[in-house]
């Protein structure tokens, strides 16, 4: 229109603190620019009692968008409630996008025609998802009031309308009558605490990659199917559920899987289940606290502000013992809050509450994967050493017959071959420790006990300070 400047502005209402909306301003206000199409954008704002994520006007059409992200399956139509899958397999209630965007496109006519008389005219409706659609996805692409739609879609079919009743002129007005803010783009999607927080997951992810990375590298794979597939499972979906046998390598594909995520900058948790002590609020801090100085909350905030898919990774539910109910319950809960997909390990099939989890199963490494275990610390394998190889039946035991290499026997089973390892890596303690287990044996025979807990164990042995030095 005649009485438009060449400007580009854009006015917030309030701080945008979801890296889902400043994703998709920074990649608006990129392909304006490129097109050298002037606009005024306001974002983050209240209009007619309601909160919009973006308003963007150029001089030839005005578009109202609800921004967007899942990395989890959505299904949803035009009317009705949205649904998200969980990792049960249940398809959990979700809000109807393509519903806030028509009644948020409705509610700025009403306050344009408030402002100055705009006719019949109404603004485009645009769902926007800052992500490709995730596997299982079944979304609406919307009717002529409102689109479904991606980033990439949006930005590659946008089209300008004829006409619009405002000039660039009149929605710098409507913004100061709004009394919004004016930012650059830098300060709408790189503020000081935007670039904080990055910094911050950088670190955590980068102390997480070193932490799990070390026992991720001692994971050898069948072949490169296995690693390509493991990571497909995960990323797909709700996540995936890895079962196997004790000592066929769950617990290295776990943590390989969380070092490779956290490579790529994806935030994630890695929680193993013979730690939880009964709260995964407790199980964060720890984790959180053996990799970084910064609190649990500064963290989450970080991982908020992230628009990117975050990972719970439990390994080993199996050792969760009588507290499995709530637990579970409690990590399905903890991944529906963040929006997480889910990564469990667990010696046993996949129960009905992990449906929506693909499964992955973990066989008994053939004989070949066996020799590379063996052979990984770089020893040279004896005829022994491979004859016993040919009757184990999982990863742990082919890397101890690697560590115990020139001590074996013939003749040995699987459980000589482990005694022959616990004493090899106890040296000089072998004894002592031996007699500690006879006599915990004992303590658990008075009790007709089977097990005992941790901290009752701790309490056993600090009841004898002296007991493993008089041994």
């Amino acid at each position: 229109m005649s009485g438009d400047l060449v400007v580009n502005r854009i006015y917030i209402g309030a701080p945008i603190d979801k890296g889902s909306e400043r994703k998709f301003l920074a990649s608006a206000v990129q392909w304006l620019r490129e097109q050298q199409v002037p606009f005024v954008v306001l974002a983050n704002v209240y209009i007619g009692g309601r909160q919009i994520d973006c308003v963007l006007a150029t001089a030839h059409g005005v578009s109202v968008i609800e921004v967007k992200s899942s990395y989890l399956p959505v299904r949803g139509d035009l009317n009705g409630n949205w649904t998200r899958l969980h990792a049960s397999g249940e398809w959990r209630p979700y809000t109807n996008a393509y519903q806030q965007a028509l009644a948020a496109k409705n509610a700025l006519r009403d306050a344009m025609m408030a402002a100055k008389p705009v006719g019949k005219f109404y603004p485009d409706g645009h769902v926007v998802f800052t992500s490709e659609f995730a596997e299982g996805s079944q979304v609406t692409t919307g009717d002529f009031k409102v689109t479904v739609t991606t980033l990439d879609r949006f930005l590659s079919s946008f089209k300008a309308q004829r006409a619009a009743p405002w000039s660039l002129n009149d929605w710098q007005a409507f913004a100061a009558k709004l009394a919004l803010t004016p930012i650059s783009v830098a300060e709408a999607v790189a503020s000081a605490e935007d670039q904080e927080a990055a910094e911050l997951l950088k670190q955590y992810n980068a102390a997480l990659a070193v932490e799990y990375g070390r026992d991720a590298a001692r994971w050898l794979s069948e072949d490169a199917e296995q690693r390509s597939g493991l990571l497909a499972a995960a990323t797909a979906g709700a996540g995936c559920f890895v079962t196997g046998a004790s000592g066929c390598g769950k617990t290295l594909m776990a943590k390989w899987v969380a070092a490779d995520l956290a490579n790529a900058g994806n935030p994630r948790f890695f929680f193993a289940a013979k730690d939880f002590k009964g709260s995964w609020a407790d199980s964060i801090r720890r984790e959180v606290g053996l990799l970084s100085d910064q609190s649990p909350s500064a963290l989450l905030r970080a991982i908020s502000r992230a628009d990117r898919p975050v990972f719970l990774v439990l390994d080993g539910i199996n050792e969760l013992g009588a507290q499995r109910p709530n637990a579970l319950r409690g990590i399905r809960a903890l991944a529906t809050r963040l929006g997480a997909k889910l990564i469990v390990t667990a010696q046993d099939g996949k129960s009905s509450e992990f449906d929506g989890l693909r499964t992955v199963e973990v066989n008994r490494p053939s004989i070949n994967l066996e020799r590379r275990i063996a052979q990984s610390g770089g020893v040279a394998l004896s005829a022994t050493a491979l004859k016993v190889l040919e009757a184990v039946s999982s990863g742990i035991e082919a890397e101890i017959v690697g560590q115990i290499g020139g001590d074996l026997k013939a003749d040995a089973t699987r459980l000589i071959l482990l005694d022959q390892y616990i004493r090899m890596r106890l040296g000089g303690h072998a004894r002592a420790a031996s007699f500690g287990l006879r006599r915990l044996a004992s303590l658990l025979h008075e009790q007709v006990a089977f097990s005992i807990s941790e901290a009752n164990f701790d309490e056993f042995i600090a009841a004898a300070p002296d007991f493993w030095t008089a041994r």
